[in-house]
């Protein structure tokens, strides 16, 4: 499909809700985080883009992909409910 000048989605971009948390206890010498962010996978599925590790260090990353979009909120419900449980809090990003 080729988007003409008057197509009304020419030109926006898709959002996606992102979430960052943290861990930090410096008597511990914890400093981490874990970062959600949705997405879609090439071929139209929707993603959940999992990004953690050391703050400061190279991170690891997961990609989990959905078939609807009712079992994405529940894996992010869920992921989001055991970062806290493990004493991840939410961090703004700037």
């Amino acid at each position: 499909m080729r988007l003409t000048k008057n197509h009304p989605t020419k030109g926006k971009r898709e959002r996606h809700p992102e979430l960052e948390l943290r861990q930090i206890d410096p008597s511990r010498g914890r400093a981490r985080r874990y970062h959600l962010a949705r997405s879609r996978s090439l071929f139209g599925e929707s993603a959940i883009l999992i990004t953690w590790g050391r703050i400061g260090r190279p991170a690891r990353v997961r990609i989990e992909t959905f078939t609807n979009e009712a079992t994405l909120k529940a894996r992010w419900r869920e992921l989001l409910t055991r970062r806290r449980a493990h004493g991840y809090e939410q961090h703004a990003r700037r």
